[in-house]
């Protein structure tokens, strides 16, 4: 009876400490696993997989930004889920873990072209582009030359942060000056970019252009000012002229130009109010003032004076863009003396205007 006694003492004790560690193994030794090579080894391959189908995602044609767009951001070493930061996109971390801003993505350009390695031109880039910077440039905007043949003195370009693009020469010449006019409208193939502002280099922007990136919340096949002065209805590509660089637009517009003879044509400008004639989008004329429009003897004097009856200080103030147009080139009447005999009868914002430009360029070229 005592042996039987014992017997059924041992084998409870043997139970209960089965049992026991049993319950121990379970509250402490298995989370240990649990958490550590088991969950680590899961999270790596869902990290693999979820690297594998997001480089899929970047990679394949259009899906630009999948990276970016996720609903959520997920950290895989702490396995934690969380709503992504307002700003995640605009700052960064340095190497010693101090926020900085991220480098805006570049989503439009200012727009020049450059034919035949002329440094008069190249020089007349740069002061563009300055006051273009000056007036304030929006950092998601690049400044960009497209050239045929060389550049002289690139590296004043590289220094103002000027990207230089080259292009072929278009099959499409004109004539006269206009020779190479087709060139400018290589820039619609920079179809890196969401939208462009283009204007010839004999244009002087006294005022910022960057309101025209937001013209129209659809794509622009090409947006150009009112060419005020001549008979109605035209528009000048000297600009400014917006567009968007798009692959239709270029395979069903800028293609015939570019890849073939315009035949007899002057220039570009015959061809874009020829070929856009019922779909540009028409600009004030203002946006492109004469230089004429203070010169007592030239056929555009005092138009906007007149149209607003406001004095030629007042229009100075409000011009967004100025065109030397034709003999006017600011690189050619390069002293007051030579602007008085081209024009007798000034106001005298005609000299200030002139008088800026010159400035310019000795400060740039």
């Amino acid at each position: 009876m005592e042996f039987r006694f014992v017997k059924c003492g041992i084998l409870f004790a043997v139970s209960w400490l089965f049992v026991t560690s049993f319950l121990l193994a379970w509250f402490f030794i298995l989370p240990c696993y649990v958490n550590g090579p088991l969950i680590q080894s899961e999270t790596a391959s869902a990290q693999s997989s979820f690297k594998s189908r997001e480089s899929e995602s970047t990679e394949r044609p259009g899906l630009r930004g999948s990276k970016e767009n996720l609903d959520v951001a997920i950290d895989f070493n702490s396995s934690n889920i969380s709503a992504p930061s307002a700003a995640s996109s605009e700052v960064s971390t340095d190497a010693n873990n101090t926020t900085v801003p991220a480098e805006h993505p570049r989503k439009y350009a200012y727009v020049w072209y450059l034919a035949n390695s002329s440094s008069d031109i190249a020089c007349a880039i740069l002061v563009a582009a300055a006051s273009v910077q000056q007036n304030g440039l929006r950092p998601d905007t690049d400044l960009v030359a497209i050239w045929n043949r060389g550049v002289p003195g690139m590296e004043r370009f590289q220094k103002m942060g000027i990207k230089l693009i080259q292009v072929k020469d278009p099959v499409s010449k004109g004539k006269f000056q206009w020779t190479y006019s087709f060139v400018k409208l290589r820039a619609a193939e920079l179809f890196q970019y969401q939208r462009i502002i283009y204007f010839d280099v004999d244009a002087f922007p006294l005022a910022s252009m960057d309101n025209l990136f937001e013209i129209a919340p659809f794509p622009v096949e090409l947006a150009a000012p009112r060419a005020y002065w001549l008979k109605q209805p035209l528009v000048q590509s000297g600009g400014p002229m917006v567009l968007d660089p798009r692959q239709i637009f270029y395979q069903r517009d800028f293609a015939k130009p570019m890849e073939g003879s315009m035949g007899s044509l002057a220039g570009e400008m015959d061809w874009v109010n020829k070929h856009f004639i019922n779909t540009v989008f028409v600009l004030d004329g203002f946006y492109a003032l004469l230089i004429g429009e203070w010169c007592g003897v030239d056929g555009a004097y005092r138009y906007w004076q007149k149209h607003y009856e406001e004095s030629p200080e007042w229009v100075l103030r409000q011009a967004v863009l100025v065109h030397f147009i034709s003999d006017w080139k600011p690189w050619l009447l390069t002293s007051p003396a030579a602007l008085e005999k081209r024009c007798i009868k000034a106001q005298p914002q005609l000299l200030q205007i002139y008088q800026k430009w010159w400035d310019a360029k000795e400060k740039y070229c």
